[in-house]
């Protein structure tokens, strides 16, 4: 199974014909992918004790919002970081 980095990469040369990608735009890419993969954590980790907060506290309506805000701020997470993934970009950012 491969990678969604390696999938990025397969698409985006396809789709601008690029033969190989630059060992400098692999790590801008691992990069931007280890900064959602902290980013995400950390959001996980703040939005997981709440939740146990209100469950302890049998606050079980609040115990979902945590969840829902979770899942809100992980499709927002990867919509903004996925246009920095593109080869074009990242490239102007290299030169």
């Amino acid at each position: 199974m491969k990678s969604a980095y390696e999938l990025l990469i397969e698409r985006l040369a396809k789709q601008s014909h690029l033969d190989s990608v630059t060992d400098e735009q692999k790590k801008a890419i691992a990069e931007i992918d280890k900064r959602y993969s902290s980013k995400s954590a950390e959001r996980e980790v703040f939005l997981r004790s709440k939740n146990t907060k209100a469950m302890s506290n049998g606050e079980f309506e609040k115990s979902q919002q945590p969840q829902e805000e979770f899942y809100r701020n992980i499709r927002s997470l990867k919509s903004s970081i996925e246009p920095e993934k593109k080869i074009s970009e990242i490239q102007n950012n290299l030169l």
